[in-house]
């Protein structure tokens, strides 16, 4: 078994999408919910749609070799990333005096909010936006730049009606890469975009030379814990800004 091959081949990337995009979608409309009901609520929401939505597409999924030496080299690069992300997203605060409007008040929302929103980002945000961004988006736009289509909107769209290819590397290329960065960035905060492209661009070349999905996700659940435990026991709440 090929464990670069994240994506089913007897599927198209149509075919494909709702499994892998659904999950972060339905996870990022869910915000919309915070003027109706309580911010613990929201997240316990976000994790009963994001788990009945894996569950009917579970058959889709492949995470590649998972093996115990993964979690330490991940651990490894924890420290690394949450200052990547923290460093930029504390100085565009304060650059910009927008500390006093970021106040998520962890006394407010209880601590039932911060178990919630702590679980949603270490398990369903670290796997579903792995399997979104780099399992399928990295390659579904490595694929599109091969197209023989003139416009970008035609590679894209044509691209939809194949199915994934047999990978022998890391699908990289610089239509995928910048793309996918984009998008990733784009989905977040303001404040957080330069977080986003070092995040990004780290995790990136983490996957290139390690050539292991399961240390990608790995890094990107310890890292959101480490948010969330500066968050609550350092007081850095403008970390869960956004």
């Amino acid at each position: 078994m090929n464990e670069l091959n994240l994506l089913p081949q007897d599927k198209t990337y149509e075919q494909l999408l709702a499994a892998f995009c659904l999950p972060y979608f339905c996870y990022v409309l869910a915000n919309m919910l915070s003027d109706v009901v309580a911010l613990w609520m929201v997240y316990l929401i976000k994790i009963a749609i994001v788990t009945t939505v894996w569950i009917a597409y579970r058959k889709y999924y492949s995470f590649g070799k998972w093996r115990w030496r993964d979690i330490f080299i991940s651990l490894l690069f924890t420290p690394v990333l949450l200052l990547l992300w923290a460093i930029p997203f504390y100085y565009y605060l304060s650059f910009t005096d927008s500390f006093s409007s970021q106040k998520l008040s962890l006394v407010t929302n209880g601590e039932i909010y911060w178990w919630l929103r702590t679980f949603a980002s270490v398990i369903l945000v670290a796997i579903f936006e792995e399997i979104f961004f780099r399992a399928y988006l990295l390659e579904y736009l490595h694929q599109s730049q091969q197209s023989d289509k003139s416009s970008i909107v035609d590679k894209c769209s044509s691209t939809l009606e194949e199915k994934p290819q047999d990978l022998s590397k890391i699908p990289l290329n610089l239509y995928s890469v910048v793309g996918t960065m984009i998008i990733f960035t784009l989905g977040h905060s303001t404040a957080e975009y330069i977080s986003c492209v070092l995040y990004f661009t780290a995790t990136l070349l983490i996957y290139k030379y390690l050539r292991s999905f399961a240390v990608c996700i790995w890094t990107h659940a310890f890292t959101n814990l480490g948010i969330a435990i500066l968050v609550k026991y350092w007081g850095m709440d403008f970390l869960w800004f956004g």
